[in-house]
Order: structure tokens, then sequence, then C-alpha cells
């Protein structure tokens, strides 16, 4: 065989005359880390979501059967945003998510405030940034 003459064995391995041995690939590195699984004790508490399903529950069950399907979409994504009870947009943005024009929107939203399930925290607007509303499931 062709280029056998230039072959050694150092360490009970085979090397090119002229190199070095590389390290092994699979002894020498660390021991793979494993995850601890979490038990009762170690895990942290989910956040409460019960209001925010209770909500979403209370909407669909009382109030959505009474509200235009523009006011439905509003609401809805209103509520996905929700963070604390409250939710920052921008009418514009609601408008590009939900396929409605921002009229439709300002529209429904005046609506939403005048039923109680949406109230003005902070009006925005231009040079004013995002407004924020306070969203309720049901009045």
């Amino acid at each position: 065989m062709e280029g056998l003459d230039d072959i050694e064995i150092r360490n009970g391995r085979p090397v090119l005359r002229g190199c070095r041995t590389l390290p092994k690939m699979v002894d020498d590195l660390p021991p793979k880390a494993v995850p601890k699984r979490e038990t009762s004790e170690t895990k942290k508490p989910a956040k409460h979501a019960g209001d925010r399903f209770g909500a979403l529950n209370r909407f669909v069950d009382c109030t959505m059967r009474d509200l235009t399907p523009s006011e439905r979409v509003v609401w809805l994504v209103l509520f996905r945003d929700v963070r604390d009870g409250v939710v920052t947009a921008a009418q514009t943005h609601i408008a590009t998510r939900s396929g409605l024009t921002q009229s439709t929107v300002s529209l429904a939203i005046k609506r939403l405030i005048e039923r109680g399930l949406v109230k003005t925290i902070r009006q925005g607007g231009f040079r004013r940034g995002l407004s924020t509303y306070r969203i309720r499931g049901s009045v």
C-alpha cells in the first residue's frame, strides 16, 4: 500500500510522520450536564392565569353575543396583549392585526368603552404615544 511508510505507531495509535497525535474526541470531553428534574419543591409557582381565563370565559359566555363582529375582534386583539390587567396599543396596530380599518377600530373601541368592557387609562395620539386600556370580560 502506498503511503504506509509515512505512518508510525505512537501510544498504540497510527500517526503520520511529522504530525502530532490529536486528542481523543470522546473520552477527553467533560461529561454532559444532565438537567435536574423539577420536583414539586423546586418548581417555581405558576403565574396566576385564572383571572385571565375567567375574563375570556365571561366574555364568550355572557358578552360576545351582544357585540358586533368588529367589536368582538377588537376586544380579542386587546385581550391578547393584556399584561397585569392593562394593554398598551396603537389603534393603527390593532387595525393591522385585526384586518379592520382604523376608523372601524376607533368606533369599536368607543362602543366597547360605552359598554364598560374597555376603560381608557391613558389616551394616546400623535406625539403622545400609545393608548393604555383596561379590559373587562363582562359588565
